[in-house]
């Protein structure tokens, strides 16, 4: 028996050892970044030349809501339903849309003069829960209105793209819709 392995021999063990060492890193950090998630903040404002009152209906109305949201241009055909409860705690909206617009709901869980709060669940094409918030500040030229999201998404998402500039671009033509329609 040759218990000598030769320098060739050695080397392409060393190889294999490395290259098994780097999988199983590889399979780590993907298992790790598709089970840990990260949090996620964004948020947009814009100044609204008119009254507290009448933006907060228009927030609150998840029936005035695809006429100023940025994602109903995403999908035409969505299909979207409203509960009995309309403009009050409890309310929800329901849509179901193309792979863009995604399956999912928003409930209201608080109403106040200045801040509306939203639970939004996402079940396809992937399953989130988030809080959204609309806040409205008295500015120097009207009402600052701010859309804020705060949610968790799987780390490798966040790594491989950017949340803030993909959801802040839909929030801010929103704002922007919504300016248009209230001035």
């Amino acid at each position: 028996m040759n218990y000598f392995l030769t320098k060739p021999t050695l080397l392409k063990m060393k190889v294999l050892k490395f290259m098994g060492l780097a999988i199983v890193v590889m399979v780590s950090i993907a298992v790790v970044g598709i089970t840990i998630e990260s949090d996620v903040h964004v948020e947009r404002t814009i100044t609204i030349e008119a009254k507290t009152k009448k933006i907060l209906k228009h927030l609150i109305d998840f029936r005035k809501f695809n006429a100023w949201s940025a994602w109903i241009e995403y999908d035409s055909n969505c299909k979207c339903s409203y509960s009995e409860k309309r403009a009050i705690v409890g309310a929800t909206y329901k849509w179901k849309g193309n792979e863009e617009v995604g399956v999912g709901s928003m409930a209201i869980i608080e109403i106040s003069r200045t801040k509306v709060a939203m639970d939004l669940i996402y079940t396809e094409p992937w399953q989130s829960e988030s809080v959204v918030y609309d806040r409205l500040d008295d500015g120097e030229n009207g009402i600052d209105v701010t859309w804020d999201y705060n949610g968790k998404i799987p780390m490798l998402r966040v790594l491989f793209i950017d949340i803030d500039t993909l959801i802040g671009s839909d929030y801010e033509k929103g704002l922007r819709s919504l300016k248009e329609i209230l001035e």
